[in-house]
């Protein structure tokens, strides 16, 4: 039962990442840093994410996983924590 309720919440962090982390990524870097110079436009930008996730990009797969990672130690921490007290 834990691991599948660790499961869920994994999923649930990932679907946020890729619904909101990544477009907001998009409207930051276009603010701060100017135009996406790869295809044209939030689908584009989205495309391109997704194609370089599907091929297996190392620097695109860590930036979707980390929500994932430092929630992951965030908790593992407080639960450190919990046991020592």
């Amino acid at each position: 039962m834990r691991l599948k309720k660790e499961a869920i919440i994994a999923a649930i962090i990932l679907a946020v990442t890729l619904v909101l982390i990544v477009p907001l990524a998009f409207i930051v870097g276009g603010t701060t840093l100017g135009e996406y110079a790869g295809s044209p436009g939030m689908t584009g930008y989205l495309g391109d994410v997704f194609g370089a996730l599907a091929a297996g990009d190392a620097a695109i797969w860590f930036f979707v996983l980390s929500p994932l990672l430092a929630l992951s130690l965030l908790r593992a921490g407080f639960g450190v924590a919990k046991r020592v007290q």
